[in-house]
């Protein structure tokens, strides 16, 4: 469904016939042409949507009330219905009735608890959590100092109970450690759609519903978007409209307030308020694209968060599921792979979560498949055999560095030629440690021109000892260039030579997952010959990289790696 204020042609297919974009000559009209049945015909959808919105907050035909806040707004069941199947339970009497058995169970309430027009949902003690929850991720402020404005009222107002709430939850919104449970995707999103408290009075066919203060100011952009699909949003209102989608189930809206963080409003943020706002939102509901582009926008400083005590008391508070999101990641930008596994050691053993020892055997199981071992040094590995988890779990570490080893022990051409050595594990990350791989992304392959020329400036180590470096530069031919039509990539000595030097390299490119293709081989550089064609061409076909939905892209990105070793 369009969500601008572009027109967008629509779209039809009757029998495979797909029907042609509507113009100014037919009036909006599109058609799609059936032997048997005859044409058929779509009017203006943009047009259609922009009359309904007429409806919106119009007594004209409203069957239902929405009291929000202090305010009621004239509503239409048969929109609120379609659009969310959360208003369609809440309307249609299901949980009406759920409702009534409670209250015929809870005696003891009397004749106090409600009136006999009136029906409460009471929510569970679960609920409320999620609710308090939400409420206190909303409550950041931008510098991600809790909101103290909020008003405070009578029964009727809910900023004093918000407020009190939002103070007792700051800086803590993450979940409990206690579940060994990796997401569901519908954990927290369901809590949400459960803890929609309200009091529906039957006979005004009037519903309130108790919302946070945050969500209580933006629910008319919210409610204008189910009747014409279209909503205005800014850094301050999209996480309250996004609170309200998943709390109501708007999959629609859902997925514009995600686009347009994602895109507008989480890369311009500081790194604190995407920490303590955005990342522990997504994280609750399992929003999977807002969490990427969160941990896109912390791996640039993940160095920082893993050790600093800037960030100490965010990387021990971590959820176990929110840590795995950034060991998951290739984007962190670390100085090796040794520290991270320090930094997960630290979490582990933190003193404010003792509850992460008592099922540790549980817990490293679930990190360790993590953390890519084949990217630590010989030497480093052997430090992690020093670790009293390793004495405490040896068989939990004894496959993961007997692969590692392995993997130290062939020649590059051995780990090309090797199919073990293609999952995640053997992807790098942006380490800045002086090492023997370098890793390149380039960002909107489709988007490139054709013939375009890319380079990658990178150090590597010239030998084991002393420790020397070679400058190398990687020349990039994504779209081909005048001479040939292929994708290429060319390593270029950057430095002057005063002897022959012969090296081995390996050249992949992977997606998030795993290697998908790799090459390998030996060249010789000297004074005369200091550039070599990697010929990765004969594992990679630009037809492939082209085509619209390329296994070979990572989103829209194409992510190589290299690694070269002396020969001696």
């Amino acid at each position: 469904m369009a969500t601008s204020d572009s027109t967008s042609p629509s779209t039809a297919e009757v029998n495979g016939t797909q029907s042609r974009p509507s113009t100014a000559a037919d009036s909006a009209i599109s058609e799609t042409f059936d032997d048997q049945d005859g044409t058929l015909c779509y009017g203006d959808e943009r047009q259609a949507l922009t009359d309904y919105t007429k409806f919106f907050n119009n007594p004209s035909m409203s069957d239902v009330k929405l009291r929000v806040g202090d305010i009621t707004y004239h509503a239409h069941k048969m929109v609120l219905i379609r659009s969310s199947d959360v208003f369609d339970r809440m309307l249609s009497g299901e949980w009406s009735d759920s409702a009534r058995k409670a209250e015929a169970e809870d005696m003891y309430l009397g004749s106090s608890a409600t009136s006999s027009d009136a029906e409460t949902l009471k929510p569970t003690a679960s609920d409320l959590d999620a609710d308090e929850e939400i409420a206190a991720i909303l409550a950041m402020s931008p510098g991600g100092v809790l909101l103290t404005d909020c008003p405070t009222g009578g029964a009727s107002s809910p900023g004093e109970k918000d407020k009190k709430a939002l103070e007792e939850l700051c800086f803590s919104c993450e979940s409990s450690d206690d579940s060994d449970d990796d997401f569901s995707e519908c954990s927290f999103d369901s809590a949400i759609a459960s803890s929609s408290t309200f009091i529906f009075d039957e006979r005004n066919q009037e519903v309130e519903l108790i919302e946070p203060y945050e969500c209580i100011e933006v629910f008319p952009r919210f409610l204008k978007f189910l009747y014409g699909c279209h909503v205005v949003l800014n850094r301050e209102n999209t996480l309250p409209v996004l609170v309200l989608a998943d709390k109501y189930n708007v999959a629609d809206l859902r997925q514009v307030c995600i686009k347009h963080a994602v895109k507008q409003i989480i890369p311009k943020l500081q790194l604190k308020e995407v920490f303590h706002v955005w990342f522990q939102y997504a994280t609750k509901c399992y929003h999977k694209a807002l969490i990427g582009a969160c941990v896109q926008s912390l791996a640039g400083r993940m160095d920082d968060i893993m050790s600093s005590d800037e960030w100490e008391q965010e990387w021990t508070n971590l959820d176990q599921e929110q840590l795995v999101e950034f060991l998951c990641s290739s984007d962190l930008r670390i100085k090796d792979e040794f520290e991270l596994f320090r930094a997960v050691e630290r979490w582990l053993n933190a003193t404010g979560h003792p509850e992460r020892r008592e099922n540790l055997e549980v817990r490293l199981k679930v990190l360790l498949q993590h953390i890519r071992f084949p990217m630590m040094a010989p030497e480093q590995l052997c430090e992690v055999e020093m670790s009293k988890l390793v004495h405490q779990f040896p068989h939990l570490f004894v496959t993961l560095l007997l692969q590692a080893y392995k993997f130290h022990c062939l020649p590059l051409t051995g780990r090309a030629a090797n199919k073990d050595f293609r999952t995640s594990n053997y992807l790098l990350r942006n380490y800045t440690a002086l090492g023997w791989n370098h890793r390149v992304v380039i960002r909107g392959f489709h988007e490139l021109a054709k013939n375009c020329e890319l380079t990658s400036r990178f150090q590597t180590r010239a030998s084991a000892y002393p420790q020397t470096v070679w400058d190398w530069e990687l020349k990039i031919f994504p779209k081909g260039a005048t001479n040939f039509d292929e994708f290429r990539a060319v390593l270029q000595a950057n430095l002057i030579l005063d002897q022959c030097r012969p090296i081995e390299f390996y050249i992949s490119l992977v997606d998030n997952d795993q290697i998908l293709r790799a090459v390998a081989g030996r060249k010789n550089f000297t004074k005369s010959r200091y550039t070599a064609d990697t010929e990765i061409e004969k594992a990679v076909a630009l037809s492939e990289l082209n085509a619209p939905d390329s296994e070979l892209l990572c989103g829209a990105n194409v992510i190589l790696q290299i690694m070269i070793r002396p020969v001696q």
